[in-house]
């Protein structure tokens, strides 16, 4: 919600009255019907490096406009 000029600048203008409409009642569903998600599954092997690893280099590539806590 807060970052609503971020996002536009993502979508093309005939989004940006749909986004700027947003509110938290409506925000779940435009979500869903707007935006991708990217799961990746891997083999449990127990090294913390390498699944730190493999984040790193999703993000890097991917860059991520959302990510983390903070997001």
């Amino acid at each position: 919600m807060k970052h609503k000029e971020q996002l536009k600048e993502k979508y093309p203008s005939a989004k940006h009255q749909e986004i700027d409409l947003l509110s938290k009642s409506n925000i779940q569903d435009w979500i869903k019907n707007n935006m991708s998600r990217i799961e990746f599954l891997i083999k449990d092997n127990d090294d913390p490096f390498a699944l730190g690893l493999l984040e790193a280099l999703v993000q890097y590539h991917l860059k991520p406009i959302f990510e983390g806590k903070n997001a």
